[in-house]
């Protein structure tokens, strides 16, 4: 049982005890937001006229700091950092926050906090074998308890070895068996089974036989999916005609083949399915998406390869921004369905140890998604997207033509931050203000 899983469970138990429990996806920014608009339409509170993203996040705090006959529960999952649930936060209230987090460093900025152990030996093989179906004699639980202990009893790594099981049709002491050969050769792991070390080398490692027995379409799938917001990858931005290079695997004709990949992985635990907002999405475990993306930036080519087979996909389905900078309200649901994905793709790009190219259609996706910031008010994440677009444009030997109002003053004479202040867009991109100077 993971860290959301207890929180889940928490929420079960105790949910009597409050009068509101409101749960917020901690990630990244725009889940947060994202989340924060949720609470405020089920609260029904009244919109500003004024602000937008920004003021309803303003009111919704309000509301929490506020609120005193009732007891409210507010959960964050997946913290990164305490200094990104800043302007999310509320400081006072007679309210309870929970958080989780993989960041250790967070224990000494929170009253209580609770480490999440690993199973003891009877408790994981149980777990095990519960995963399995079918009788099980007694040799197959000391086999069980023997294969626990190699994955240092991680309840994500059992889960995780048992689909792969299932799947296989493996049996635990083969399994058993194939893990103690692998591990006397790799030696990836020590004998303090709760170290943050152990518990990286470990699923690591469940990973790399998952993986490994992949079919080629299905590998390419996973590492698409490594490269967008793992919180929910809507499964119809993958359908459609797909015939582009790279895409051909997720093309209509292959619907059948696309559907028996996603119960596949499945069943191997490497993904799950869930519901947002009435649309069927596909979530990945944020450790699996670290090891996939190392893994491809360890080999040349591949990364890149990957990174313009998801910008291609990506580009279908996020809508461009208008030319002569009229408001598209139209495609704010889209926008915000896609831009957490956008966002991701960045993050692959600004954070990988090869140097991926930085194309024309990357800036322009990007400078796309600032302009949706921009009418939404989201200045952070504006501004972020607005610069990586702007970096990535240049570097394509592009030149921007950028300004909603002739009269807005240059960037660095004005400054992003006051000019999102001041109701103008400083970042405006779009394909007929980046063009190539064929004379470099």
């Amino acid at each position: 049982m993971g860290k959301t899983q207890v929180a889940l469970e928490y929420t079960h138990r105790y949910g009597d005890f409050y009068d509101y429990i409101f749960w917020v996806r901690a990630e990244t920014g725009l889940e947060m937001i994202k989340d924060i608009i949720t609470i405020s339409d089920k609260l029904n509170l009244e919109q500003p006229k004024h602000g937008g993203d920004g003021a309803i996040i303003d009111k919704v705090r309000t509301w929490f700091e506020t609120t005193t006959d009732r007891k409210w529960l507010l959960v964050f999952d997946n913290v990164e950092d305490m200094e990104s649930l800043t302007p999310y936060r509320p400081r006072l209230g007679h309210g309870s926050l929970l958080l989780t987090s993989q960041n250790a460093g967070l224990r000494s900025q929170t009253t209580h906090n609770i480490p999440l152990k690993p199973f003891g030996e009877e408790e994981g093989a149980s777990f095990l074998l519960k995963q399995l179906n079918g009788e099980h004699p007694p040799t197959e639980n000391d086999d069980a308890i023997s294969l626990c202990k190699e994955l240092g009893g991680l309840p994500l790594a059992i889960a995780h070895v048992a689909g792969y099981m299932a799947e296989s049709d493996v049996s635990v002491k083969d399994t058993l068996d194939m893990f103690t050969q692998r591990r006397e050769s790799a030696e990836i792991f020590n004998t303090k089974p709760d170290t943050t070390f152990v518990y990286s080398k470990a699923l690591d490692f469940v990973w790399d036989v998952a993986l490994r027995e992949l079919v080629d379409d299905t590998l390419r799938l996973m590492h698409v999916l490594s490269m967008l917001n793992p919180e929910g990858v809507p499964e119809e931005m993958q359908r459609g005609d797909h015939l582009e290079q790279g895409l051909s695997f997720l093309s209509k004709s292959k619907r059948a083949q696309f559907l028996a990949m996603i119960r596949s992985l499945c069943r191997r635990q490497l993904i799950s399915k869930t519901e947002v907002s009435g649309r069927h999405c596909l979530l990945t475990h944020q450790s699996l998406q670290r090891s996939i993306l190392h893994r491809l930036d360890g080999v040349e080519g591949k990364l890149e390869e990957i990174f313009q087979t998801t910008l291609t996909l990506l580009r279908k389905v996020f809508p461009r921004q208008s030319s002569i900078q009229f408001p598209q309200n139209d495609h704010w649901k889209v926008w915000e369905l896609y831009s957490p994905h956008v966002m991701s793709l960045r993050k692959v790009h600004a954070e990988s140890d090869q140097s991926l190219s930085s194309s024309i259609g990357f800036a322009e996706i990007l400078g796309d998604v600032a302009n949706y910031f921009w009418e939404r008010n989201l200045f952070n994440n504006g501004i972020l997207a607005s610069e990586s677009a702007e970096r990535y444009a240049k570097a394509s030997r592009a030149s921007f033509l950028t300004y909603k109002h002739t009269s807005l003053p240059s960037e660095h004479q004005f400054g992003r931050m006051e000019a999102f202040q001041n109701g103008r867009n400083p970042f405006k991109v779009s394909r007929n203000h980046l063009h190539y100077d064929s004379n470099t």
